[in-house]
């Protein structure tokens, strides 16, 4: 029987060469992976496995290069076995999360890059790899956290400032966006996904010229990457350069033939071009191989629109809002939702296309005087175009050819609307509604009409009926929401702003308005928590700045109450509830020229804003200008006398218990101890002032806007919008 010692011989003779020589493979496939030379390092890896199958590193190594290579299944194989053999390795799991952001699987990520970030805080890897995935699930502010982190604790890192760039751009972050894309080009001027992030942050600049110079840098330093083709088509179609754009974007469907949006850019090409069927065929191409995209389904109905096929074209754009409410954040990518958003993502110049449409149908009515369609398709091309009367002589000979059409009155209808016609507008769309009582879009239309002109009963009324009529439009809900409020019903509009938000949970608006509900019924924490969750799914939400900047005035937080509110006015300029809210912070902090400076421009924006009035009053009498105080608040009296009370007071709500008028308390808000509160306010400021005291500290808070925004409910009409 063999010693002990004979068998411990015969293992170093056999072995040990072995794992040495499986070691030399591992440091040559590391070697490798810092090259970028992937190929390689699977083969050394895969030596190195060979010669030690129980070397987790090499599993690891080989797993990070299929990664590289976008093999993401072998990937993930390796990456399992690798923690399978040492479950206490960081790396492992940062890579295996990686591995899961490539697939898309963003959840199972976060696991893992949360694993590996508490097993080891300083794995930059980790939260590079962490950043991406917070950026894909709709949460950039976490993943701007990341990438601080990581150059913080690796300011050589060179995906640490390309990451930083893609997030920076989803945060419309623009200049900074490109200094960090910059500064990963100096550490490593091969990057070409850093040349490609500058190429997009230079594109929602609308820079099209450095676009298009960055892409031909970027081909040249990574040639392997093909999506420059894909920004450079864009950059040039956005130039007018037509013939450049169309080669561009060939080569790209030439390399990527399964990718769609080679296709929809060559679509937009061929429409400016007058190609119709060429540009349909593409994006039915689009469609075919991306059927859950809903830009793809929305284009293709302006199209279709655009020929009077309204019935496909409604069919589209159903299908589109379906997609939409349906979508996960995760289908963001952050360069292309920022590019979308810009306007560039639709690829369409519609004056030039409108015009061509246009000319086609003008053809159409010499050739033929009784052609109805044509009347109507050039009559909404005019509505495209906000030509309103244009339309409406369109429109109205069309109704005279055509009267039992109910799209002419719909499309008639909203010209009148867009003209401020109400009277005639609700005419067109009951007319609309006698033809084809299940045309939701004619009551959601009227309502409007109704909400504008102060009717916030039959608003509701016809909002309710366009629900019955179709539950599965969110804008109805929303718009029932926002009338509701104004009616001060806050549970109602709570309602149908979740309501809303089951159809699309990231609908910003409607957790905004919700945010206001809550306000004004006193739940303060749950308010706040909806603004900071509008702002996180759209930072440059005014609204929702104005909502947390009335939470801290009502806490006293001036500072923060002014910083919200400055990004507020920022945003929106010339919306005068953002000034008039700053105006009570800058009030309440003494900083009283400022005040004045804000009630101005709110003035200028409203001469009718009594409140504006009131905090300039009292502001002047702070700084000892006794004439013009007393001058601002009579104006405010007399205005109130004129106007009636209630009107004025809306859409304020006195505040908070913790504010004192004079010595009064307020209970809750949108409570007050008498029926006329800021009536009282004003003549009690007025009284103080003739008797020459001091004025309250504690001015009103707004509660919410009384006119809805024109980028939510007053969208350009589409047929492909209305229902059958």
């Amino acid at each position: 029987m063999a010693s002990f010692r004979s068998v411990c011989l015969v293992a170093s003779i056999f072995l040990f060469p072995a794992l040495a020589f499986g070691e030399d493979f591992a440091r040559q496939g590391r070697e490798a992976l810092e090259k970028k030379e992937y190929h390689k390092a699977v083969a050394a890896f895969s030596k190195a496995i060979e010669a030690n199958p129980s070397d987790a590193a090499s599993y690891r190594g080989r797993a990070r290069a299929y990664y590289c290579l976008d093999k993401d299944d072998p990937a993930l194989v390796d990456a399992n076995e690798a923690i399978r053999l040492d479950p206490l390795d960081p790396l492992a799991f940062s890579t295996r999360g990686a591995i899961y952001d490539a697939r898309g699987e963003y959840n199972r990520a976060m696991v893992d890059l949360n694993q590996a970030i508490a097993m080891d805080a300083k794995c930059v890897k980790a939260h590079i790899h962490r950043s991406r995935a917070h950026c894909m699930l709709g949460e950039p502010e976490k993943a701007l956290a990341d990438c601080d982190e990581a150059l913080r604790l690796d300011p050589q890192f060179v995906d640490g400032y390309e990451t930083r760039s893609g997030v920076k751009i989803c945060l419309n972050k623009i200049d900074e966006a490109i200094e960090d894309a910059k500064e990963s080009l100096h550490l490593d001027p091969k990057n070409g996904e850093a040349y490609y992030l500058l190429s997009v942050a230079y594109m929602v600049r609308e820079d099209y010229d450095r676009t298009i110079t960055t892409c031909n840098e970027g081909i040249a330093a990574a040639p392997n990457l093909h999506k420059f083709y894909l920004a450079r088509a864009t950059a040039y179609f956005m130039k007018g350069n037509l013939n450049r754009s169309l080669a561009d974007s060939e080569t790209y469907i030439r390399l990527h033939p399964t990718n769609p949006k080679g296709f929809t850019i060559r679509a937009a090409v061929r429409l400016q071009e007058g190609q119709w069927k060429q540009a349909l065929a593409d994006y039915n191409e689009a469609i075919r191989l991306d059927p859950q995209e809903g830009l793809f389904l929305h284009n293709r109905s302006l199209v279709y629109a655009l020929k009077g096929e309204y019935e496909k074209s409604d069919s589209d754009e159903a299908q589109a809002k379906r997609l939409k409410s349906s979508l996960q954040p995760s289908r963001r990518a952050a360069e292309e939702w920022v590019v979308s958003k810009n306007g560039i993502g639709r690829l369409f110049n519609m004056k030039e296309i409108d015009q061509k449409y246009r000319a086609e149908c003008t053809e159409a009515i010499r050739k033929n005087p009784r052609d109805g369609k044509a009347y109507t398709r050039r009559g909404w091309i005019y509505l495209q175009e906000r030509e309103y009367d244009n339309a409406i002589a369109d429109l109205t000979e069309a109704s005279r050819l055509d009267p039992n059409n109910f799209r002419i009155f719909n499309f008639r209808g909203r010209a009148y609307f867009k003209k401020n016609d109400l009277d005639r507008a609700k005419a067109d769309y009951s007319e609309a509604i006698r033809l084809h009582p299940e045309n939701s879009y004619a009551f959601y239309r009227r309502g409007f009409c109704y909400f504008k002109g102060g009717d916030l009963n039959r608003a509701i009324d016809d909002y309710t009926e366009a629900i019955r009529i179709d539950p599965s439009d969110g804008s109805f809900f929303f718009d029932r929401a926002v009338a509701h409020f104004q009616l001060q019903h806050y549970d109602r509009a709570e309602e149908d702003c979740d309501a809303a938000l089951k159809l699309n949970p990231e609908d910003s608006e409607a957790i905004c308005e919700r945010g206001f509900c809550r306000f004004n019924k006193g739940k303060k924490t749950r308010a706040a928590d909806d603004f900071r969750e509008a702002l996180r799914l759209d930072p440059n939400m005014a609204d929702a700045y104005r909502g947390l900047g009335y939470l801290y005035l009502m806490e006293k937080k001036l500072d923060l109450a002014i910083f919200n509110l400055n990004e507020a006015v920022r945003l929106q300029p010339k919306n005068y509830l953002c000034h008039l809210a700053r105006s009570q912070a800058y009030y309440m902090s003494e900083q009283y020229n400022r005040a004045c400076d804000d009630c101005t421009t709110v003035l200028k924006l409203n001469p009718k804003c009594f409140p504006a009035l009131v905090c300039r009053g009292n502001a002047y009498l702070r700084m000892g200008e006794i004439d013009k105080g007393n001058a601002d608040l009579t104006a405010a009296d007399e205005g109130l006398n004129r106007r009636g009370t209630r009107d004025s007071l809306l859409p304020w709500e006195m505040a908070n218990s913790s504010v004192e008028e004079f010595g009064t308390p307020f209970t809750t808000v949108g409570e007050s101890r008498s029926n006329d509160p800021f009536s009282d306010v004003v003549r009690k400021n007025l009284d103080a002032a003739r008797l020459g005291q001091g004025d309250t500290k504690a001015p009103l808070f707004p509660a919410k806007d009384k006119d809805k925004k024109e980028s939510r409910s007053d969208k350009l009409p589409s047929p492909s919008s209305e229902r059958k």
